[in-house]
């Protein structure tokens, strides 16, 4: 009986291990299967990321496009902003000029027989200055105005004058101190202004060291030097005689 059960167990054991052996490569299979189809998951996330990034970088680009156009504006504004800056300062050095300043300023004319140096002091009290007349066109200006009321004949004092040992003839502000420039010398605006031979620092003896204007042969204004007090050493030009005074509207 030992001997008949070995060829039944023999087929059994073989029938065993094939099963064991399909389950080994079905297993394998599906090990297989699920490494590709990892694969394929890893594959489509890292498209994703690299869509991902490069939209990332357009959009990027985009919002420096947009902040650049919207700075454009801003940086042009700031050029005309510089630009009516500069043409405001030229501006401002054009009033500064001599033959522009006088715009700001105004003028009054008082007939009085009064010397240089109390017209100065009635001046001063006023807020003003004898006037300084620093270009052609302030002299147009002044002589204009002057015509238009009836003083044509009428010699006024100006807030000119020089040292008593000096030769040179200057511009005084308020307090009496020189400004400018000489204005008996070549290169003044007012050089050929002057009556001819004038200045000549005196008159029969008699010290001029200021400066006044009139109208010679009632066809243009000169510039003369005289003394403090004309009415006391040429009696006759009394009731003829007056001062100007200027006032700053800075």
């Amino acid at each position: 009986m030992g001997e008949d059960r070995n060829p039944i167990e023999k087929p059994s054991l073989m029938k065993y291990v094939l099963v064991i052996l399909i389950l080994i490569v079905i297993g394998l299979i599906a090990i297989m299967v699920i490494m590709k189809n990892m694969d394929k998951t890893g594959s489509s996330k890292s498209e994703a990321a690299a869509a991902e990034t490069q939209q990332n970088v357009i959009a990027g680009e985009a919002a420096e496009s947009e902040a650049a156009q919207a700075q454009a504006p801003e940086t042009a504004a700031q050029t005309e902003t510089a630009a009516q800056t500069e043409k405001q300062t030229e501006t401002e050095k054009e009033t500064e000029d001599p033959a522009l300043a006088f715009e700001n300023h105004s003028y009054e004319y008082v007939i009085s027989d009064c010397t240089w140096t109390e017209a100065q002091k009635r001046a001063r009290e006023k807020g003003g200055y004898l006037v300084n007349i620093n270009s052609r066109e302030e002299l147009d200006r002044i002589s204009s105005e002057i015509s238009s009321k009836g003083y044509n004949k009428i010699q006024f004092l100006l807030g000119g004058r020089r040292d008593r040992d000096g030769r040179q003839y200057y511009w005084v502000d308020a307090e009496d101190h020189f400004v400018g420039d000489p204005l008996n010398e070549s290169g003044s605006w007012c050089y050929d202004v002057w009556l001819d031979g004038e200045p000549n620092y005196e008159y029969d003896n008699v010290q001029e060291y200021r400066m006044n204007m009139y109208k010679k042969d009632e066809s243009y204004w000169v510039l003369n030097d005289v003394p403090d007090d004309i009415v006391e050493i040429v009696p006759y030009y009394s009731g003829k005689l007056g001062y100007i005074i200027e006032y700053d509207h800075k």
